[in-house]
């Protein structure tokens, strides 16, 4: 009977011990890179109207770059292996533009940059399909800051920037070598970045990366 009860408790502290070391495995902080493609959406429509001066203004034409390489650091926490949350901070690179417009009459161009930045919050939600491939969403927010700068030949030049807060969702696939060692690609949506209405151009962002990850 002590014998039989001894093995129970051995099976018992056995069963505890794997328990805790999956919980572990499922658990846990990590970090990765990323670098990939960013594609921006602006609205040439809003960001460059409006008098100079207090002159009014007729724009003529406008192009803008809408493609350009990104790169983003992030961490987070994994609760679990369906849930943690992540931090990142996000490089979407510089866009160059070029325009021409009338002022009373007389024709400029002008040329600039947009330089965006900002970093997030996001919920993480993660499906496996087995230790090596999961599938992942994210759902959180974004602050930006879009840096812009435009000459304009013979006239003047200037700088302005504006920081938004914005929605930020997206989708993955990872693939784990082992415990530590993950790769993911990752597609996510930037909304609400810039502002038509201070110094930059309302924008959206696709953004498409792949990633190195170290769990701790």
């Amino acid at each position: 009977m002590k014998l039989k009860m001894l093995g129970i408790s051995v099976a018992l502290v056995y069963g505890c011990i794997l328990t805790t070391s999956a919980l572990a495995n499922d658990s846990g902080f990590y970090l990765g890179g990323s670098i990939g493609r960013a594609e921006a959406n602006f609205d040439t429509s809003g960001g460059f109207s409006g008098p100079i001066a207090g002159i009014p203004t007729t724009l003529n034409s406008v192009s803008q770059n809408s493609s350009e390489t990104a790169w983003k650091l992030f961490g987070g926490y994994q609760i679990n292996k369906y849930f943690g949350a992540e931090v990142e901070y996000v490089d979407f690179g510089s866009y160059n533009f070029n325009g021409n417009f009338t002022l009373a009459n007389v024709p400029f161009s002008f040329s600039g940059t947009d330089k965006i930045t900002g970093y997030g919050l996001a919920a993480v939600g993660t499906y496996p399909f087995s230790d090596s491939f999961a599938v992942f969403g994210k759902l959180g927010v974004f602050r930006s800051k879009d840096e812009a700068t435009v000459t304009i030949p013979n006239l003047a030049s200037g700088s302005g920037s504006d920081d938004e807060t914005g929605p930020v969702y997206g989708v993955g696939i990872k693939y784990s070598f082992n415990e530590n060692v993950s790769v993911r690609g990752e597609y996510e949506r930037f909304t609400g970045i810039g502002n038509s209405s201070g110094n930059t151009e309302n924008t959206d962002i696709n953004l498409y990366t792949v990633a190195l990850v170290y769990k701790f």
